[in-house]
């Protein structure tokens, strides 16, 4: 079965992404995704070189680039992905990371709940829960984002490879059946391939303030935050098969492209 990761994150989310765009878009050809997607911390800077790098004539079947942001917040708010549709949403959400950035000093953005929904018209948006999260306080934040003018709704499962994954995306779909929006699943990539890892490390130290033996559980238990191939996703949504069909279909809502615009 075809799969699309949407929860990439590149060396452009600072001190958090330790590969390179271009080096997502050469492994999503090696592992023959259909489509990418770049959603760095509050920027749109990383998807330029993905989209760039589409160019080079060297690759092989070019996957599909969908241009999106993480926006994390400072109300408490899970961190969501948004995906403009079409063009009009995509200036929205340019206009979203400039009213955050206006509010923050140099290479900062603030960002609250409400600022997104002021913004929401045409976006796709994904949560990203928590490992540990309330179903309760889950599904009201859904429900108020459905509410607002925002095109559609997914509540993302990623696996964290702690032990519990299958109690935690039954309790995933439990809350998406709640609330009727669709399970759609993410790696929530950190970096393109394990090697990279004791680099992701180090960003976590730098960006902790600590080191390498005091750091502890503020580092990434494994080295498996890497860009999956589609086969490696089946098998570990097994019980939950339709969250990866539901990436395929995500990409295919998107007709937004870098190439719409002009300067």
């Amino acid at each position: 079965m075809s799969y699309v990761e949407i929860g990439v994150a590149t060396n452009f989310s600072f001190l958090r992404g330790a590969s390179h765009p271009q080096e997502y878009v050469h492994q999503a050809v090696d592992h023959g995704l259909p489509a990418i997607g770049i959603a760095d911390c509050n920027t749109l800077a990383g998807v330029v070189r993905a989209y760039s790098e589409l160019d080079n004539e060297e690759l092989g079947c070019k996957p599909k680039l969908l241009i999106g942001s993480r926006i994390v917040f400072i109300d408490d708010t899970p961190d969501i992905l948004v995906y403009p549709k079409d063009r009009d949403a995509y200036g929205r959400l340019c206009r979203l990371l400039s009213t955050g950035k206006l509010k923050a000093e140099k290479g900062e953005c603030l960002l609250q709940l409400s600022d997104l929904l002021e913004f929401s018209e045409g976006q796709l948006l994904v949560l990203m829960p928590a490992h540990r999260f309330r179903p309760g306080a889950l599904s009201h934040l859904l429900t108020a984002l459905l509410s607002s003018r925002v095109e559609r709704v997914w509540l993302a499962a990623s696996p964290f490879y702690r032990g519990d994954d299958e109690r935690r995306l039954a309790r995933l779909q439990r809350v998406a059946d709640t609330v009727r929006v669709p399970l759609i699943a993410t790696n929530d990539v950190l970096y393109h391939d394990h090697n990279r890892r004791p680099l992701q490390d180090v960003l976590t130290c730098v960006r902790e303030k600590t080191t390498i033996d005091k750091a502890g559980r503020k580092l990434q238990a494994n080295a498996e935050r890497h860009l999956k191939q589609g086969e490696e996703m089946m098998r570990l949504f097994r019980a939950h098969p339709d969250a990866v069909a539901e990436t395929v279909r995500f990409a295919g809502r998107i007709s937004f492209s870098l190439a719409q615009l002009s300067y």
